[in-house]
């Protein structure tokens, strides 16, 4: 049957005119017809997959039985997906045509020949095959095909000289023949300039062209009107007409058009052409989808996996998104390692994540990032030192690939520095993590460099070098904003706004700190958009907020954070809340619990925190915990861990590798530098621990405990006078800049006889002390008093009020402080120092848990002094007292509990 005979009676109703120059596309009104098909009519485009596993293996046999139209249409999409690739097949696939007969003559061999040649590039090859000449001679009496491709190549200057006016009149000649795209090219250049000896009115021969395109129902039919549909929507040969471009689509569609289906769905998603329908876009979609068009799988994933216009399912959206990706489809493999990397916390998610990866990086052209992801997850799964070897070369492909990512840059160079020796080892990495930092201007190269030049590279500490890092840090302006809760509690928007801008600026760059920190300044500011976009960038947004509510003594909220933390899989959570739970002094059976489950946890991967925690709280002993992880550190530990298992290593080799570790992983802090120097003076590697301590006071950024940690590591360790020298200038640094244990020293140094310090000196710097302590220390500073030089009491009891510092440390809740001035109230003669102020003082510091107010509130009870007599309350307190180590109390209890026995 022929459509175009039904369409006949629309062109004869037109008038052919002279043509005039048309400025812009004419319409015309050209509705598909009424016709009963069957929805297998068409034989659709085939799918890239589909087209690459007919054709990969082809050797110049036989085609089969399959329509030729069928095998030429497939040898155009090879011939337009990548003619170079596909040149042999295409070759020898047309040479098998021509042998087979079939309509396909040498003809036909000649025009696939000349567009494969210039598809391919080989310019050459047409030339000296001398194939456009013999197809220029044919021309003239040819048929349209042979005209119509003639005047292509001299419109286009293709292999011969440029001749538009020639290739017009071929044009001409083969639209005047009925020739679809030869009339529609005569149209388009008819709105340009005027045409000699052409006079089709624009509509006449469009509708021409447009019936003779359709022509009949065979296999390729949804092929041409999916065409007639693309000249109704692009409007280049006629006006624009979506809503008419849609009912062919439409038409396509019902005859089995799985393409026209697809673009029927888009035209319906975009609604930018025509009204959505999304009834029929997702109808068109799954249409589309079940022809395995990867693209249209990829588009119904996405609906199916976020909810969107239908009822969510994102084991659906998996399973297409599988399905794409096994037809090759590099985006379906993207979808499947960001399903997998958001499950990668639940059982068997990190497998499926490394399953996902390598499909990405066993296909062609697999992107840098992929190779930096799986890098990333090696270290996960076989641990930072097990899996090092092959988490380096999955970075140096990376780099290979794109040497701008520079997250893969730093990721070796944190390896490569564990076995740099010598300077120009170390000159290569800084290389790299300069580059890194040219690249994208970011902190964490800088950080690393710092790093680097403080405490990682053999030659540190270099100070110059370090600085420098830090303050192109600085300069970049991309260091996060670090505030303390006081500082914090100062921010107001209208008063700082600059800094309030900085803020909101890294939070809205999805800083996880940064974004807490403007959430606490302007809690409206922080909406739950800009908090979801951080989470999922993986952000650790809760444990920021933990490390906030820590800061400022808000331990409850921040274990209600931390949970919410391990909940979301936010790295280091699990190790904070442990670290939370352990300092406790306290714990009841569920904490306690928890704390060991958390901490058996982590210790099986190396984690040095939970160690200790282990060891602390008595589940185990330093040399079981040994036994039991020296696998997991010897894989995957931390610092933490590494410090541990250094004094349990034999082998010399070991002990050298566990160093190389812990230096190209260290934070370089003062307190870390300081707890390393004293593992390595453990183990008798005293230049080591020199090195160490040299570094923590490099590092020191001046805090008092800094100084006073520093100090009394030389004093402990150092052997020169030097050290001794060192030592005392950083006690006298921070006791300068007040810091109270600085003080402390110096004056237990002073009355031990070890440094000179006249008795004026000495008292006033007990003064400052007892003026600047915290109120749970003022206790212990007199009773120090009580040993210094009778002339030091009298000059620190002539300057200071004892009773104001006791009251007011006292009022605090200090227990010490309320029991000393409980004894004063006591020799007190004072009207408000009252036996019944002495009693409750001593209440208050019994309840603190103080021993020796436990056994002076027992005498009270038992004389009745402040309290009513009560001899069973009186020995309830002395056993509390006794129990709580009071020496005198427990003496007395023994020699009541004998004196009961012999009764």
């Amino acid at each position: 049957m022929s459509l175009t005979r039904i369409l006949s009676a629309i062109a004869l109703g037109l008038i052919a005119q002279t043509g005039s120059v048309h400025a812009k596309p004419v319409s015309v009104p050209f509705d598909p017809p009424q016709v009963e098909a069957g929805s297998d009519t068409c034989s659709p485009r085939p799918p890239q997959h589909v087209l690459t596993e007919r054709w990969k293996d082809y050797d110049g046999g036989p085609l089969g039985d399959r329509d030729v139209r069928l095998i030429r249409r497939d040898l155009r999409l090879l011939r337009q997906n990548d003619a170079k690739r596909w040149f042999d097949v295409i070759e020898a696939a047309d040479q098998r045509l021509l042998k087979s007969g079939d309509g396909y003559d040498k003809t036909n061999l000649l025009l696939d020949r000349i567009d494969l040649l210039v598809a391919a590039g080989r310019m050459q090859d047409l030339a000296d095959e001398g194939l456009v000449k013999r197809l220029l001679d044919m021309a003239p009496a040819g048929s349209a095909s042979v005209k119509r491709t003639a005047a292509e190549l001299l419109y286009n200057g293709t292999g011969v000289a440029r001749d538009r006016k020639r290739a017009i009149a071929l044009w001409r000649q083969a639209a005047y023949a009925g020739d679809s795209t030869s009339l529609l090219r005569m149209v388009e250049l008819s709105y340009k300039q005027k045409i000699d000896d052409w006079n089709i009115a624009p509509n006449v021969a469009v509708t021409m062209a447009l019936g003779n395109l359709l022509g009949d129902l065979d296999p390729l039919l949804c092929d041409r009107v999916n065409r007639i549909a693309a000249i109704f929507r692009d409007g280049e040969v006629v006006a624009p007409d979506p809503k008419l471009a849609e009912d062919w689509y439409r038409f396509a569609a019902r005859l089995g058009g799985a393409n026209a289906a697809w673009n029927l769905a888009e035209m319906n998603r975009e609604a930018t052409e025509v009204d959505r329908d999304n009834d029929l876009m997702m109808k068109s979609l799954r249409q589309a989808a079940d022809f395995d068009l990867p693209y249209a799988m990829l588009r119904l994933g996405g609906i199916l996996e976020r909810g969107a216009l239908t009822e969510r399912d994102p084991e659906e959206a998996r399973a297409l998104y599988e399905e794409a990706a096994g037809y090759g489809d590099p985006t379906a493999r993207i979808r499947l390692v960001n399903i997998a990397r958001a499950h990668k916390n639940e059982p068997g998610g990190r497998a499926r994540l490394a399953d996902a990866l390598d499909r990405m990086i066993d296909a062609p052209g697999t992107p840098a990032w992929a190779y930096a992801q799986r890098g990333n997850l090696v270290l996960e799964q076989q641990g930072r030192w097990a899996g090092e070897d092959r988490a380096a070369k999955l970075y140096a492909e990376a780099l290979k690939i794109d040497p701008t990512l520079s997250a893969a840059r730093m990721h070796l160079a944190e390896i490569k520095i564990r076995d740099a020796d010598g300077e120009q080892d170390l000159l290569n990495i800084v290389s790299e993590l300069r580059d890194a930092v040219y690249i994208d201007g970011k902190t964490e190269p800088m950080q690393d460099l710092q790093a680097i030049f403080q405490c990682r590279s053999r030659d540190a500490p270099i100070l110059s070098e370090s600085k420098y890092w830090t303050k192109m840090e600085e300069f970049a302006g991309d260091s996060t904003v670090e505030l303390t809760p006081s500082q914090l509690d100062a921010v107001n928007p209208q008063d700082d706004p600059l800094t309030v801008a900085r803020l909101q600026s890294q939070a809205i760059n999805m800083r996880a700190r940064s974004l807490a920190n403007f959430h606490d300044v302007n809690p409206e500011g922080a909406g739950d958009k800009m908090r979801r976009m951080t989470e999922a960038s993986g952000g650790a947004l809760y444990t920021a907020e933990a490390k906030l509510a820590l800061n400022r003594g808000h331990v409850g909220a921040a274990e209600d954070f931390l949970a919410q933390a391990i909940d979301a899989g936010e790295t280091g959570a699990k190790t904070l809340y442990l670290s939370v739970l352990g300092s406790r002094t306290e714990l009841d059976k569920s904490q306690r619990e928890r704390m060991i489950s958390l901490a058996r946890d982590l210790a099986k991967n190396g984690n040095g925190t939970a160690i200790g925690v282990l060891i602390d709280h008595g589940i185990m002993d330093s040399d079981t915990a040994w036994r039991t992880y020296r696998d997991a550190i010897a894989r995957n530990g931390d610092v933490k861990a590494m410090l541990f298992a250094l004094p349990y290593l034999k082998k010399a080799g070991d002990v050298a590798t566990y160093r190389a570790r812990i230096r190209s992983t260290i934070d370089c802090t003062t307190s870390m530098a300081l707890d390393y120097a004293h593992v390595l003076r453990k183990i008798d590697a005293k230049d080591g621990a020199h090195h160490w301590l040299k570094i923590a006071s490099a590092v020191s950024e001046g805090d008092g405990w800094e100084d006073v940690a520093v100090a009394d590591a030389l004093r402990e360790m150092g052997s020169s006078e030097d050290d001794k020298a060192r030592a005392m200038k950083l006690y006298r640094a921070a006791a300068d800049r007040g810091y109270p244990l600085a003080l402390r020293r110096l004056l237990s140094l002073r009355q031990d006889g070890k440094i000179e310090m006249s008795t004026e000196k000495t008292a006033a710097m007990t003064v400052r002390l007892l003026k600047i302590a915290a109120p749970k220390d003022i206790a212990d500073i007199f009773n120090f008093l009580e040993y210094s030089d009778p002339k030091v009491r009298e000059i620190v009891n002539a300057k200071v009020d004892r009773r104001a510092l006791y009251a007011e440390a006292a009022k605090k809740g200090n227990a010490a402080a309320q029991l000393e001035l409980a004894r004063i109230v006591r020799e007190s003669d004072a009207p408000d120092d009252t036996a019944e102020r002495y009693a409750s003082l001593l209440q208050s510091a019994a309840d603190g848990g103080n021993a020796d107010a436990m056994y002076l509130l027992s005498q009270a009870y038992a004389y009745g002094v402040g309290v009513d007599q009560s001899m069973e309350r009186s020995r309830k307190l002395l056993l509390a007292a006794a129990r709580a180590g009071n020496e005198t109390a427990a003496a007395t209890a023994r020699l009541i509990q004998q004196r009961e026995t012999r009764k």
